[in-house]
């Protein structure tokens, strides 16, 4: 613990002489990872249910600065939920990143839609889909970056999601037919980007 609060000051104080760029023709490798555990418990008169899982999920979002502060942000998704397959996501994104005045960081906002083979939300029994069906993603977020260095910063971010597909269930399965499905997802993501 000690040496992760060194580490962790020694960052702030390099942000402190810092100045990241954002400008015209520059490129921003970005990364998230996020990891945990998940539990569910369900009673009723008639059942109980208990369910337990660890996941990680990572995010790589690369960006180019099409004009000073307007990138563009693919993004990556891959999770994976302990006793399940994993899930990725692809999506297309548009972000605004300006400096705070007086201050040694940056906001950002952004927003994007893309696609994938599953929904990474635990503890969901239909989280993981055939790779024939896809599913719409609306991604939506808003953050800073702290610069540690020249061509480094510190990302948080507040991300919204929301999901949204059909499922088509066979007559042997219950409920049988057209499901529609609207799920929306609230998260905080923290990670790095490297600035090139």
């Amino acid at each position: 613990m000690k040496t992760f609060i060194m580490a962790f000051s020694a960052l702030l104080l390099t942000a402190i002489c810092a100045q990241a760029q954002f400008e015209k023709g520059d490129w921003e490798l970005g990364m998230t990872i996020t990891a945990g555990s998940y539990s569910e418990t369900s009673k009723s008169d008639y059942y109980e249910y208990e369910d337990r899982a660890t996941y990680l999920a990572v995010a790589l979002i690369p960006g180019y600065f099409l004009i000073d502060g307007l990138s563009v942000e693919p993004e990556f998704n891959y999770y994976t939920l302990q006793d399940a397959d994993a899930t990725f996501q692809l999506l297309g994104n548009l972000s605004y990143t300006g400096w705070i005045p007086g201050q040694r960081a940056a906001w950002f906002v952004r927003a994007g839609i893309g696609t994938g083979n599953g929904v990474p939300y635990p503890g969901l029994t239909f989280s993981l889909w055939d790779a024939e069906e896809s599913i719409l993603v609306l991604n939506f977020g808003a953050g800073l970056k702290v610069p540690v260095s020249h061509h480094a910063a510190l990302r948080t971010e507040l991300n919204y999601r929301i999901y949204r597909f059909t499922h088509e269930s066979s007559p042997y399965e219950y409920p049988s037919g057209s499901t529609d499905y609207d799920i929306r997802d609230f998260g905080f993501r923290i990670g790095f980007s490297i600035l090139l």
